[in-house]
């Protein structure tokens, strides 16, 4: 996922711009987000997590990937790897949960 961002960063700059200015699509990026949420939520609760950690971690995790992907499109100067990365090891340390493989 994260190469083809790389490689189209001029489109993905032109969409965020587009999408940020639309209601209507920013209505349809948040429901795509909030399908990506549950998918996660389920995959967690397959895992065996409790009750409902999975929805939270999901919703949670799902705010951070959107957060780095943003920031990166608005033109951060780091590469999205590198903020990914950076949300969710601020997610890790911020909460102390630590998922197994």
């Amino acid at each position: 996922m994260t190469l083809d961002l790389e490689k189209n960063r001029p489109l993905v700059e032109a969409r965020h711009r587009v999408i940020a200015a639309t209601p209507a699509l920013r209505e349809r990026e948040l429901a795509k987000e909030a399908a990506l949420s549950a998918v996660v939520g389920a995959a967690l609760r397959a895992r065996g997590l409790p009750d409902w950690d999975p929805t939270l971690l999901a919703q949670v995790s799902t705010a951070a990937l959107g957060h780095a992907i943003h920031t990166w499109a608005a033109g951060a100067d780091d590469g999205i790897d590198a903020l990914i990365t950076r949300a969710f090891i601020g997610l890790r340390d911020f909460s102390g949960i630590e998922i197994a493989p």
